[in-house]
C-alpha cells in the first residue's frame, strides 16, 4: 500500500496550488480562496528553514525526485514561494505588534479620558454630599466596565459638566479638565471605530500570510511525497526531506 500522509489527505482538494505561479505568485495567493487557507501548526520561522533546508537538501536528489514526477518547475519554485510567505509574515508581524497611528491617538484620549472620568467623579462625589441627585449619578456611572461603557460613561460626565458648569466653578474644578472631558468625547466615539476598522484590515494581513503558508505547504509536500516514494528503503536519508519540528515535538504537546 502507498505511503499516504494525513497531510496528503488534507491538501487533497489543494492540488491546483502545484501549479509554478511563475513571478506572478503574489497575485496567486492573494486570489486563493479564504476557506482554503490553512492555519499554521509550526512557528512560521520554523517552517520556513526547514523548508529552504529541504530545498538544498534535494539538489543532489533533483533528478531521481523529477523521475518520480516532481514537477521541475515547481521545485525550483520554492524559493520564491519560501520570499513570498516571508514577507507576508513580516507584514503581518509589523501589523500585530506595531502601533499605527490610529490606535496610539486612541490610546492617548481613552488614557486622557480615564484620567478625565476620575477626576470629574471625584468633584461630583463632592457635589453629592450637598445634593443627593448627583449621588445618584455618580453611582449609576461608576458602575460602568469595558471600553464602550467608559466612552459612554464620558459623554454622560460631558453633558453634567455642560449642566452645571457653575456649580463646578464653584469648587474650584480647573477649566481644563472641562475642555478635556468635551475633547474626549468629541474624539474617542470615531478614534474607536477607526481602531475596530483597523483590527479588521490586520485580521487580513494575518489570512494574507496564511494563504502564503498554504501555498507553500502544498509544495513541501508535494517534494516530500516524492520523496517518500523515491527513498523509502533508505530511512536515514528520508529524514533529510522531514520536519524536524514534528520530529521533536512531545506527542502530548
Amino acid at each position: 500500500m502507498p505511503w499516504k500522509s494525513k497531510m496528503d489527505e488534507k491538501l487533497a482538494h489543494l492540488i491546483k496550488y502545484l501549479t509554478p505561479g511563475g513571478t506572478d505568485i503574489p497575485t496567486t495567493v492573494q486570489n486563493m480562496a479564504d476557506e482554503e487557507a490553512i492555519k499554521p501548526n509550526i512557528p512560521i520561522g520554523v517552517f520556513l528553514q526547514e523548508a529552504y533546508s529541504m530545498f538544498w537538501f534535494a539538489q543532489d536528489d533533483r533528478e531521481k525526485l523529477f523521475g518520480a514526477k516532481l514537477d521541475p518547475a515547481l521545485y525550483y519554485e520554492l524559493p520564491r514561494r519560501i520570499q513570498h510567505l516571508r514577507r507576508c509574515e513580516a507584514v503581518w508581524w509589523k501589523a500585530r505588534y506595531g502601533l499605527t497611528p490610529i490606535e496610539a491617538e486612541y490610546r492617548r484620549v481613552k488614557e486622557l479620558g480615564l484620567k478625565t472620568r476620575t477626576e470629574l467623579l471625584r468633584h461630583f462625589s463632592h457635589l453629592a454630599r450637598h445634593d443627593m441627585d448627583f449621588d445618584k449619578i455618580v453611582e449609576n456611572i461608576e458602575q460602568g466596565e469595558g471600553d464602550l461603557e467608559d466612552m459612554f460613561d464620558l459623554r454622560s460626565l460631558n453633558k453634567l459638566c455642560n449642566q452645571y458648569k457653575d456649580k463646578l466653578l464653584e469648587i474650584r474644578v480647573e477649566p481644563q479638565l472641562l475642555e478635556d472631558v468635551a475633547f474626549c468625547t468629541e474624539n474617542i466615539f470615531n478614534l474607536y471605530t477607526q481602531r475596530e476598522l483597523d483590527d479588521i484590515y490586520e485580521q487580513r494581513k494575518q489570512l494574507t500570510r496564511n494563504k502564503a503558508y498554504t501555498y507553500l505547504l502544498v509544495a513541501v509536500e508535494e517534494v516530500r511525497r516524492c520523496a517518500y516514494h523515491v527513498f523509502w528503503y533508505d530511512k536515514e536519508h528520508l529524514r533529510g526531506y522531514l520536519s524536524e519540528y514534528f520530529r521533536r515535538k512531545p506527542k502530548d504537546a
